[in-house]
């Protein structure tokens, strides 16, 4: 009877989803939770400065805003409007509508400072810079929120401080990098990840510093840094304002790219 009353309770947890031991999660299990942790609200806004360096040591300063709208189905919005600071205002008006789709391909808008018009963004343009910063379009939807259907994983290293994954896209997944190497730790935060091209050369490399953690696990980072070896520049993003709060439908459609402020 003890031995039946044992095994009823290992058939019920694991039918009800209890999470296995981290050292027995596979390599998209670990991903997966990663970006599951990070999702952990229903909308989001955020205010950040960028500083770009070029080799040399010239800097050029701008500002952007950014809104996320985290749906469970995965149906995901993204609005990102550059804006004027004290400095200066380097792109200011130029803005980024991103509306994710489950089963077929994204779509994304561009509006360019100059015009009262906005593009749609052709898939093949998915690897070209937004902003002048090291951030391609590709990035702008895929940071949040990981597609693990669209990759295969593999376990590079593990241990205590966490793991190193490597992702590499489907056949008939599209994407600007031929492998991608995640840096997360044991908490599921991403601190790191490197992109590479198509025939294996570093491209640039994302650090993600000042990791805060809230009680529900979500994940977040107060300064990301892209150093690109390619171009020999590196790309900071410091976020100065963030609220985790309900963001209106509105702002989630072309009108709103269109409107000025």
């Amino acid at each position: 009877m003890k031995q039946f009353t044992q095994f009823t309770l290992i058939f019920v947890l694991f039918a009800i989803g209890i999470p296995c031991r981290a050292e027995e999660m596979s390599s998209q299990e670990i991903v997966a939770k990663c970006f599951t942790l990070y999702r952990q609200t229903p909308s989001e806004r955020e205010e950040t400065q960028v500083t770009v360096i070029y080799e040399g040591g010239r800097t050029e300063q701008k500002a952007f805003t950014r809104w996320i709208l985290f749906d469970p189905t995965g149906e995901d919005k993204v609005v990102i409007k550059f804006r004027k600071t004290d400095k200066n205002n380097l792109d200011e008006g130029l803005g980024l509508l991103i509306s994710r789709h489950i089963g077929r391909k994204d779509d994304q808008w561009l509006k360019m400072p100059s015009l009262d018009k906005i593009r749609k963004i052709a898939i093949a343009d998915s690897g070209k810079y937004f902003g002048g910063t090291d951030i391609t379009f590709e990035d702008a939807r895929q940071l949040v929120g990981e597609r693990t259907q669209d990759f295969d994983y593999k376990i590079l290293q593990s241990g205590a401080e966490g793991w190193e994954i490597e992702a590499l896209p489907k056949t008939g997944t599209e994407s600007g990098y031929g492998k991608r190497i995640f840096s997360i730790q044991p908490d599921f935060a991403c601190t790191a990840v490197e992109y590479y091209d198509t025939r294996g050369e570093l491209l640039k490399k994302q650090e993600n510093r000042g990791i805060e953690t809230q009680a529900n696990g979500m994940w977040r980072a107060k300064v990301v840094v892209v150093t690109s070896s390619l171009l020999k520049r590196t790309t900071e993003l410091t976020v100065t304002a963030r609220e985790f709060r309900n963001v209106d439908a509105s702002t989630f459609t072309q009108d709103f790219l269109l409107r000025k402020g």
